[in-house]
This record gives structure tokens, C-alpha cells and sequence, in this order.
């Protein structure tokens, strides 16, 4: 059994204990946990060596007042600032595009040179002049050759078109389908039909009166005017200065078919064609002439008639 505890040395040991309490020095990790929740009040406190990376942001209070000078100063400041960078930028930009746009340039610079060294005039005569010219020589030959063709056949058709219609001359039928066949096959320029058809009648055809009936259905199948009857007999006319008897033929029958003044007017330039003929007297040549064929176209007319 333990003896009872004296109260006055109970109290002794309360009293010293509390006073070591409050005297000893706090531990370090409370002193550390006080120092590190404490912040600075401003940042400038802060020694340049504590915060090398972080960024400091100065905030500027909203009852401060900045004047207008201030304001304008840094506003031009920061412009130009702005302004000057964005010249360097797109100035640095322009030197860099150029710089590649004469790099990309020079090699196709390059090859272009090269291909024009490589390209070899002769095989350019071989290959692209020669086959040309060959080509146009054989097209305008191929355009002459039938060119020349259908002129040839055309002469051929309106030539047999004339013999036939000088053959046929004694039949008013036949010369009405010749004369309408041929005019289907010539469409156009139908006036050379018409002149190689009298030209070789008066050649062929002796002056009579079945002659000049068969020469006169003739201008009526070409359907003429008297006046372009008789223009068509001064142009075949012209091209007979070697055949004097066949303009004489042509006068003949012009003044036999022919009636009004104006057809009859039309053929005075054959009249003096064949006058100008002879150095003297012309005119009256030509009048015995005409009257010595009428007289003789009568005479044949009377033998086939089986008169005296």
C-alpha cells in the first residue's frame, strides 16, 4: 500500500511544469509553417533572387488617376513600338518570299536553258517544217487537181450540150429536153451555154430558112429579152475576128428574128465590125452581103420545095 501524496508537493510540480511550458522555444515546423503562410505585403519587398521565373503583374488601382500626357505618351509608345515590329515582320517576310521565289526560279531557269541547248534544229526541219510543207504542197495540189477537174467536165457537158442542140436542130422536141437536161446540171453561169451553142450553129449551119427557124426557137428557149438577144449576138461576135462569114451569119439571123427597134438597135456593133473589116466602102459591102445570103437562103428554100 502506496502512502497518500502530499497536496503542497502536488501544486510544486504543476507550477514548474506550466512554466517550462510557456518558456520553451516553439518546434521548427510550426516556425516554418508561420514563415511560408506568411506572404509580403508588395512585391518589390520581394529580394530579384527569390522568384526568377514567375512573371510580377502590377495592377494599378482603380481610384489612381493617370493624366492625359501619360496616357498619350504610352499609347505612341507602345504604336510604334507595334507599328515598327510589324514593318520588321513584313519586311523579313518579303526578303524570305523573295529569297524562295529566286530559289524555285533558278532551277526552271536552269532546264529551260538545257531543253533549248538540247533541241536540234534539223530535227525540228524533220519532224515539224518538213511534214508542213508536205502537207500544204499535197492539199493545194489536191484543190488544183480538182479544181481543174470540175472545170473540165463542165466545158465537157456544155460542149455536147452545143452539139447536141445544133444536131437536134431540125426537131424542136429534142432541143427542148436537151436544153432542159444541161440546164439541170449547169445551175449557174448559163450564159456560157448559150454563147458556145451559137457560136457553133453559125459555123455548122448554113444560112436558110429552116436554119432560121430552128436559131429563133432557140433564143426562146434561153428566154432573152430582144435587147439581151441581141447583147448575146455582139458578144459571140467579138470573139470572131478570124471568122468574118460567121459574123456575117450572126447579123443575118439577128435582123430576121429580131423586131423592135431596140433589138434591132443592139446589133449595129456587128454591122460594124464587119464593116471595119475593109479599107473602103465597108457599109456597103456589108449591105450586098446580107442581101446576096437572103437572096441565096430563098434560093435553097425554092430547091427543097421542088421549084424551079
Amino acid at each position: 500500500m502506496s502512502p497518500p501524496l502530499n497536496p503542497l508537493l502536488l501544486l510544486t510540480l504543476l507550477a514548474s511544469s506550466s512554466t517550462a511550458f510557456f518558456l520553451a522555444p516553439p518546434p521548427s515546423s510550426f516556425l516554418g509553417t508561420r514563415l511560408r503562410s506568411a506572404a509580403p505585403a508588395f512585391p518589390e519587398d520581394l529580394p530579384p533572387s527569390s522568384s526568377p521565373g514567375r512573371r510580377v503583374k502590377l495592377e494599378v488601382p482603380l481610384n489612381l488617376e493617370v493624366s492625359t500626357t501619360v496616357r498619350e505618351g504610352v499609347t505612341s509608345l507602345y504604336g510604334e513600338e507595334g507599328e515598327a515590329g510589324a514593318a520588321a515582320e513584313g519586311g523579313e517576310s518579303n526578303g524570305y518570299d523573295e529569297q524562295q521565289q529566286s530559289i524555285s526560279q533558278a532551277p526552271a531557269a536552269q532546264q529551260q536553258q538545257q531543253q533549248m541547248r538540247e533541241i536540234d534544229p534539223r530535227g525540228v526541219m524533220l519532224k515539224v517544217v518538213a511534214p508542213a510543207i508536205a502537207s500544204s504542197a499535197l492539199l493545194t495540189t489536191s484543190t488544183y487537181f480538182l479544181l481543174t477537174s470540175l472545170r473540165t467536165r463542165r466545158l465537157n457537158t456544155i460542149a455536147t450540150y452545143a452539139s447536141e442542140m445544133v444536131y437536134h436542130s431540125n426537131s424542136q422536141t429534142e432541143m427542148m429536153l436537151c436544153h432542159q437536161a444541161t440546164s439541170k446540171r449547169i445551175l449557174r453561169k448559163k450564159g456560157e451555154m448559150r454563147q458556145a451553142y451559137v457560136e457553133l450553129f453559125v459555123k455548122k449551119k448554113a444560112v436558110s430558112v429552116k436554119a432560121v427557124e430552128s436559131f429563133s426557137y432557140a433564143l426562146t428557149l434561153f428566154k432573152l429579152t430582144e435587147s439581151k438577144a441581141a447583147d448575146l449576138l455582139c458578144s459571140v461576135a467579138k470573139g470572131m475576128r478570124k471568122a468574118p462569114a460567121s459574123r456575117g451569119k450572126l447579123l443575118f439571123f439577128g435582123e430576121r428574128i429580131l423586131k423592135s427597134p431596140e433589138g434591132l438597135a443592139g446589133l449595129q456593133p456587128i454591122r460594124d465590125m464587119l464593116a471595119s473589116s475593109y479599107r473602103t466602102g465597108g457599109a456597103e459591102i456589108v449591105s450586098i452581103a446580107q442581101k446576096t445570103m437572103g437572096e441565096t437562103a430563098y434560093r435553097s428554100l425554092c430547091v427543097s420545095e421542088g421549084g424551079g
